[in-house]
């Protein structure tokens, strides 16, 4: 299985930080883009946001694996973890406050499911 972290727990913290805040930041171009009305740069923000946010998944299982790890090596470096942390949240939530009613608006538009989409959903 190919891991996200890195080994040393110095750097495995650096490395969740820096996931982090790049899903932020791609949240905040996501989140940036509809306000502007961008709809194809909204389409490739929401994109990247989504790989990163997939890369973020497997890095924050990792670390909630070595959490016992991190939390004796304390200092400097998890406070920055937890502060991105908490970023991360705060982004994320205005994000899908934003997206939510788009998305609502869109499964009324939806088609009606047929056995065909079904199935290509599944």
């Amino acid at each position: 299985m190919t891991t996200i972290l890195p080994q040393t727990t110095r750097k495995a913290l650096e490395a969740i930080t820096m996931i982090s805040n790049d899903l932020v930041d791609a949240i905040e171009h996501e989140t940036n883009m509809v306000a502007m009305n961008e709809g194809m740069s909204f389409v490739e923000a929401s994109k990247v946001k989504t790989f990163r946010n997939g890369v973020y998944q497997k890095a924050a299982k990792e670390f909630m694996a070595r959490q016992d790890e991190f939390k004796a090596h304390g200092g400097d470096l998890l406070e920055k973890c937890i502060d991105a942390q908490k970023r991360l949240g705060e982004v994320a939530k205005i994000n899908f406050e934003i997206l939510e009613p788009m998305t609502r608006k869109d499964e009324k538009q939806a088609p009606i499911a047929t056995d065909t989409n079904i199935a290509k959903e599944g």
